[in-house]
Parts: structure tokens; sequence; C-alpha cells
């Protein structure tokens, strides 16, 4: 297949309707099975948020050297997609009557690929396509936060090894671009770009809850500007790789090299005043690596109640158990502020049979309460490998039930906050990708999801 953002590099603006339509070893590689169910879209309503979405197209240069699942295809295969869905040039004609909603779709590559503008003629109003680069001042922003919430030696020795080994290679009149290694010793590895890629990666995220905000992205102001109140807040969506939530305060595992949900909210918190923060991670494998650096910082602050950041945050985290990384195995609130909750899914659960009543009676109500927590910004860490057809674990979900579920969190957030809090989801797990799998695959999924935001 030829790779989608070598051939459609900048990001895309739309305005558009959208009323078409086994067990882990010592590290995260799996195998599994699959179960039958279609694969369709879902409607959305006229009044639906815009949509903004931001991703690296030079995220390729992050990739191993042998087959790995965490691979850059992901990303195209879901930028493929929301091209299909929702390019008028490629999708079915709309009736004139039919409202439009706004899509903007951002590449922050430094120097994006050069664009085919394959899907849209200049000009066309419905479809333009556009880069948004991550500036300097931008990277060095980003490069802070990771210190905030990272141990600041592991960063400085993760960009160090890096850049040494660019520049080795330089020296040897090699490409700069090579592979290093696997830096936990099982299978999450690095190039000499792949700090890069994490950089720009939380500048995507950040750019992501900026426009959730309703904030422009300013690096010079990151001083509190107060709780947002827009009631049409556009939806933040980080389609990025490699994942983060395994990636703990001073160590890279499980794919993960930097843990952005945590930066996410960690800028969240800097850019407004003492706001709420709720975490939901559905990726299939839990999110130790943001529960250590929720402990970690708050220990480090405990001698000053008002510099722990982290009390400001909840997080819940539904995943297969006993699956990598054999943690959060019962069913508990825990932590030095009691805002970590684990929900630990049974193999071989579906939707139907175990998932969605332990979603809707221990999740929902823990991210979202009325009156007792009410968070202005919920995140989604929105790992697609539940799917029945994902070969890294067993849980038997399908493409459609991701939407039903993000339908589900819309209605219980709406029902459960005296004010719409703002949505960020970033893309996290999720490896299946072959076109006509039961249960549908990866984009097929995050599909399903941006069609019922609304």
């Amino acid at each position: 297949m030829t790779p989608l953002i070598s051939t459609h590099a900048n990001g895309i603006l739309l305005a558009i309707s959208l009323t078409t339509i086994r067990n882990g070893t010592n590290g995260l590689l799996a195998r599994r099975r699959s179960s039958p169910a279609s694969v369709r879209s879902l409607s959305l309503s006229a009044s639906s948020s815009p949509l903004h979405i931001f991703l690296d197209s030079s995220q390729f240069s992050h990739r191993d050297i042998r087959y790995h699942p965490e691979c850059p295809e992901r990303i195209e295969h879901c930028l493929d997609a929301i091209r299909r869905t929702f390019s008028l040039a490629e999708g079915p004609a709309m009736p004139a009557a039919v409202e439009k909603r706004t899509v903007h779709v951002n590449d922050v590559a430094s120097v994006p690929t050069a664009s085919t503008n394959k899907f849209g003629a200049a000009g066309d109003s419905f479809f333009r396509e556009f880069s948004t680069p991550i500036a300097a001042d931008e990277f060095s922003y980003a490069e802070t936060v990771l210190s905030a919430v990272h141990a600041p030696e592991y960063v400085a020795s993760l960009k160090n090894k890096c850049e040494t080994c660019r520049q080795r290679r330089i020296d040897e009149g090699k490409d700069p671009l090579g592979w290093i290694g696997y830096v936990d010793g099982y299978d999450t590895f690095l190039t000499t770009e792949s700090y890069n890629v994490a950089v720009r990666a939380t500048g995507a995220w950040i750019r992501a809850v900026d426009a959730a905000l309703g904030m422009d992205t300013d690096v010079g102001n990151t001083e509190a500007r107060g709780t947002p109140t827009a009631s049409d807040k556009p939806i933040g969506i980080a389609l990025t790789r490699p994942p983060g939530h395994h990636a703990m305060h001073s160590l890279a595992n499980g794919f993960c090299l930097i843990n952005f949900a945590m930066a996410a909210a960690y800028h969240a918190l800097r850019r407004c005043n003492d706001i709420k923060i709720s975490i939901l991670d559905w990726d299939v494998h839990f999110g130790q690596g943001i529960v250590n650096i929720l402990e970690t910082c708050s220990e480090k602050q405990k001698d000053d109640a008002r510099c722990d950041w982290t009390s400001n945050i909840r997080y819940v985290s539904l995943h297969q158990v006993p699956c990598f990384p054999f943690e959060g195995q019962t069913r508990k609130v825990q932590g030095r502020n009691r805002n970590v909750m684990t929900l630990p899914i049974q193999p071989e659960s579906t939707w139907h049979c175990g998932y969605r009543q332990i979603f809707t009676k221990y999740a929902l109500p823990f991210i979202s309460t009325s009156s007792e927590w009410e968070p202005e910004l919920v995140i989604i860490c929105a790992g697609y490998d539940a799917l029945d057809s994902d070969e890294l674990a067993s849980v038997n979900l399908v493409a459609t039930e991701y939407g039903e579920m993000t339908k589900i969190l819309l209605r219980h957030l709406h029902q459960s906050t005296s004010t719409k809090p703002a949505l960020v989801f970033g893309l996290e797990g999720g490896y299946q990708l072959r076109e006509g799998v039961a249960g549908g695959n990866l984009s097929n999924a995050f599909i399903n999801t941006l069609e019922a935001l609304d």
C-alpha cells in the first residue's frame, strides 16, 4: 500500500456533513481471536462541535527495523479513513439542506511531505490542505512540560541518546536517520528521530488541549487564564504515535517513550485556574505510566499541597487482566489523593457481556458526578486494542461499539456537569490494520468515535 501521508502531507480544512452514513509476555506483544459484527457509521447532529485534529506527517521516522505492530501505517490508515469518510470528493453527495460541520486537520511536522492535493482541487470550498508546523518556541515549551511530568534527567537522556547517535551517523557519512535499539530490552524501540517525533506529538496534544479549551496556543503566555465558558467548545484530537500511557516518570516501556496524556493535563493546569481534569483510558492495557507519574509527582509535592497539581486529576482505566503490564489487577480506588480507579476486564468480555456494565456503573461516575467531581476537561486515552480483531489482547469489542461508548460518555457528561467540559481524544493503542476483518479495524473504530461526537 502506498503510504498516504507521503502523498497527503499537510493537514486539511473541511466543512463537512456527517450524516453519512494472548496475554502479554515480558513486553506488550501478544496474540488472540475474532468474532463477526458489521462496521457501520453513526449519523451526527447538525449542531456537532467542530473537530480539531492534530497529526505529524514526519512520524514515519520513528519505526522499527523489523515487523512491529506499533508502526507509522497506523496513522496513515486513520488519515485515509478521515478523508474517505468526510471528503465530498470521495463520499456520497449530500443534500443541499444538510448542515455542514467544520473539521480542521493540522499537520504539525516541521517539514511536511509534499501534497498531491488528491482529494480537493485548489479553491474547493469544502476541502483545503494546509500545514501548521510546531515552531521552535512551541518545541521548547513542550520539552519544558515533559521535564515537569517526567524526571528531567530521563528526558535529557532520551534527547542525548538520539542526538548523539544521529551525529555519529553523520560523522560516518551515513544517513542521519538510523535505528538505535530497544530502550526497555523488549519492544520499545528508538531511532535517531524518535525524540523529535515524541516532542512534536507532545505539541500536538498541547494544541488539542488549547483547541478544546478555546484558547490559542501561545507559548509566550502560559499563566493561568481562568476556566473557559464557551458552550460550543471544539473537540481536540491528537492523532499521534507512539502511544504514551505506559511511559513512567523515568522509564520507557510498552511501546511508549513519553506520557502525552499527563503532559496534556499538566499543560491544561498551567493554562487555566485550578480546573478539574478527568482522564478516561479505554485502551485495553492498564496505563500504569499515568498512575506512576501521578504518584511520583504527588509524593514530591506532599510537603506543599498548593504545589500538588496531581490532586486536580482523576484517572480511570478499563483494561484486560491478566495482560501487560500485569498491574491494576483488582477493582479499586487508590493513590495518595484517591484519584485513581482500576477496572479490570476479563478476557473474552464483550460490550454486552461485562464491558458496558463496568463502563457505566464504575468508570463514568468516577470521572464525573454532579456536585462532587465535575471536570472542566476530560482527556480520553483512546486506544483501540480492545477490538476483537486486535492481536495484542483478548477483549471482544467491535468498531461500532466505540461509537456507542462515546455517545454514552457524552450523555453522562451532559447530565452530570453544570458546564459542558472540554474534550480531548488522544490515540493510544490499536494495531489491527487489515481491511474487512470481523468486528472492524483501528480506522473503523476511530471513525466511529469521531462520528459519535457532538
